[in-house]
């Protein structure tokens, strides 16, 4: 007993691409829809002879070829159409996560900022009086060789 035709096209759908058995299925299916739109396009419907012509013709390699190509895209758009879904969830919940982090993390980056300045600002304080302490001690006057060092206005200006 002799295969149906559609099993025997399927047949050799798997072993024109025998590593990749997903896409050798879709290119099968969209045989099987051309099929049907070929036959749905014939007044009279088709003899078996017609189906015989049209299985010989389709099965040509030019056209597996366009059938795997067909089936390639169709893949892609799957896998395009899920990693978009998929894309956008992640980016929303990355960006939900980063906003709470966030603002958990700024009001203590913000204090400790203001620590920072304060400890800062105390630290130099003693640093210039410790200076001036130690100046006055041994009888420096920073303001008078400042005075000494750029004379008074007027002179600067030849008055």
């Amino acid at each position: 007993m002799t295969k149906p035709r559609h099993v025997e096209a399927l047949e050799h759908f798997k072993n024109v691409n025998p590593g990749n058995r997903l896409e050798a299925m879709i290119a099968f299916a969209l045989f099987v829809d051309g099929e049907q739109k070929w036959a749905d396009g014939k007044k009279p419907p088709p003899t078996e002879e017609d189906y015989r012509a049209y299985y010989d013709a389709s099965l040509a390699p030019h056209h597996m070829s366009q059938y795997m190509e067909s089936a390639r895209r169709v893949l892609l758009k799957v896998l395009n159409d899920v990693l978009a879904t998929r894309e956008s969830a992640f980016l929303a919940k990355s960006l939900s996560e980063y906003r709470r982090d966030a603002g958990r993390g700024h009001s203590r980056f913000r204090m400790w900022g203001v620590i920072e300045a304060l400890g800062g600002a105390f630290l130099w304080t003693f640093v210039l009086i410790a200076v001036s302490i130690a100046l006055a001690w041994n009888n420096i006057d920073m303001l008078e060789y400042l005075k000494k060092a750029y004379p008074p206005v007027s002179e600067r200006i030849g008055h």
